[in-house]
């Protein structure tokens, strides 16, 4: 999730933890592509339809009307890009604050406004479910008390794949479970009608020996 990836980084950044080139071209990127996928979301691919690059997406976001500090956000490009492939001059050049400054003013901008979830959180993975559930209320109508109302979604619970708190069932099956058909938010894994059907059959004659 774009937006996880930038709050990720930016607290990377303010708390100085490791060297800011990385974090700060991971957070600009994925900065850059949620704010202008809110609007456009097709102004962020290329012609093999490969997402763009930070240094390609400003100029971008300035075509979009979005306002953001383009010249600061691109000479904290020209300062990191160098050193991330090894070819700084002067290593000793470094971000400053008015770079991150720039990065975070993104946060106000539509796609965005989620760095006040950077403290309340402990892991990645719980912002990112937190982040998910948020954006999916700001499509729920006015008049549901929340968006499991609307959707009927259980809590998110482990993936199959990467094991994180992340999957969330698109539902509940016959005996009121959840091997149904949903979608992993952090890797993506998708477990569809198919396979969930095998496991919940799988379920039932295990229950079905023991009771036995």
């Amino acid at each position: 999730m774009r937006q996880a990836r930038y709050a990720l980084n930016v607290s990377v950044l303010e708390e100085d933890r490791v060297p800011p080139e990385g974090p700060f071209d991971v957070a600009l990127t994925n900065g850059l592509l949620a704010v202008i996928a809110t609007i456009d979301p097709d102004a962020v691919l290329d012609r093999s339809n490969f997402t763009l690059p930070a240094r390609k997406l400003l100029p971008v976001a300035i075509t979009h009307g979005l306002a953001i500090d383009e010249a600061t956000l691109l000479e904290g490009l020209d300062f990191t890009q160098p050193l991330r492939h090894g070819r700084a001059d002067d290593e000793w050049i470094r971000l400053g604050s008015k770079h991150l400054d720039a990065l975070r003013a993104l946060d106000d901008l539509d796609g965005l406004q989620v760095l006040h979830h950077i403290g309340s959180h402990k892991t990645v993975d719980n912002m990112m479910v937190a982040l998910f559930y948020e954006r999916a209320e700001a499509y729920a109508d006015q008049d549901v008390h929340s968006v499991k109302d609307l959707l009927d979604v259980p809590p998110p619970e482990e993936c199959d794949e990467c094991w994180r708190s992340t999957f969330v069932p698109l539902g509940y099956d016959e005996s009121g479970g959840t091997m149904t058909p949903g979608l992993c938010i952090a890797c993506g894994y998708e477990r569809d009608e198919g396979t969930a059907e095998e496991m919940y059959m799988r379920e039932q004659w295990k229950l079905r020996w023991k009771d036995d």
